[in-house]
């Protein structure tokens, strides 16, 4: 903040180390302990202030890795710790993923998340000091007002993110401000363009990939983590009591392994099977473009494994943050070797 205030960065360069050293004990998902640098379990608490150090840091450094960095933890550490009631709280967290204690927070994870959605908020758009650029760092859809020199500049945003990483800006009251937009590494072919008055588009691809965190391998869609869908159901029917397929394949707590090769496109997104369409329509009504997640069809995915015996396992994959609906205490894994 005081570097903020006074312009002088030598005030954030105190806090450098400490980042630094935050950085290091992130989890895969982007959130850090509650307690650090590690212990049982994560916090919305810890996870809140993470997200806005990284944003501040970008406000004073403008270390556009600071916005990567708070992107992660936000959609897949800290949406995953909110609970279907909308309030934010821990979960244990294990050595490759998250455990079955998780508890709601309404003493200090709720009002602290809701403070910083706001934060992002303010963020998502922002306008320099003179006016002359919009910067989109956070393509969320909505309405952003700025107040510069008195005056009102009004940014709407059209985009289906974080399921996808193309967006529309429309400004009014700033005509000769041009927009940038941030691109993330996990965008391909990003391209933007003026398309009329106050009118700004851009394109881009996202995927899916692999990526190493945590001492491991995770999957990737775009900004969203995946992870195995869990449901408890499966172990519980006998044959016949319900049709073939109706209960996807879950988590039996074996060791799983994802394939040292997978077929990729020209972007060097990995072809997994489409996972929605291979499902019943009941295990995945909440991952449609207008449910809380707004993840969308594309994201999940088919992922084939390796189990403990060497046979292979088909798992439905779905976003970390999809996983907010799904009230079942079972083992959650994030994090894989490989082949």
């Amino acid at each position: 903040k005081m570097a903020r205030v006074t312009g002088e960065r030598s005030f954030a360069e105190l806090v450098r180390p400490l980042r630094d050293e935050l950085l290091a004990c992130q989890y895969a998902d982007g959130s850090v302990a509650e307690v650090l640098p590690t212990s049982e379990r994560t916090e919305g608490c810890s996870i809140s202030d993470w997200v806005s150090l990284n944003l501040r840091w970008w406000d004073v450094t403008g270390d556009e890795s600071a916005l990567d960095v708070a992107e992660h933890a936000l959609v897949n550490g800290l949406w995953l710790n909110q609970f279907t009631s909308g309030a934010f709280g821990h979960r244990e967290y294990k050595r490759n993923g998250y455990g079955t204690e998780i508890q709601e927070a309404w003493w200090c994870c709720t009002q602290n998340a809701g403070l910083i959605m706001c934060e992002v908020a303010r963020h998502a758009v922002q306008m320099s000091d003179d006016g002359r650029t919009l910067r989109v760092n956070f393509p969320f859809p909505g309405r952003y007002g700025i107040v510069r020199g008195g005056k009102r500049v009004e940014v709407e945003v059209k985009s289906d993110y974080p399921a996808a990483y193309a967006a529309e800006a429309k400004v009014v009251g700033a005509p000769d401000a041009s927009v940038v937009f941030r691109v993330p590494k996990y965008v391909r072919n990003a391209a933007a363009a003026k398309t009329g008055e106050g009118a700004w588009r851009l394109t881009g691809d996202v995927g899916h990939f692999l990526e190493r965190r945590g001492g491991g391998w995770t999957v990737n869609y775009g900004p969203l983590m995946l992870s195995p869908m869990v449901y408890s159901w499966e172990n519980f029917s006998s044959a016949g009591d319900v049709p073939a397929g109706y209960i996807p394949p879950t988590v039996d707590g074996s060791s799983l392994l994802l394939p040292a090769k997978l077929e990729t496109d020209a972007n060097g997104f990995v072809k997994f099977p489409g996972g929605r369409a291979c499902l019943p329509e009941w295990p995945v009504f909440d991952d449609g473009t207008v449910s809380r997640t707004g993840t969308g069809f594309r994201a999940p995915a088919l992922v084939t494994l390796k189990d403990g015996t060497g046979k292979d396992k088909q798992l439905y994959f779905h976003p970390l943050c999809a996983q907010t609906s799904c009230g079942v205490l079972r083992y959650m894994p994030m994090v894989f070797a490989r082949e």
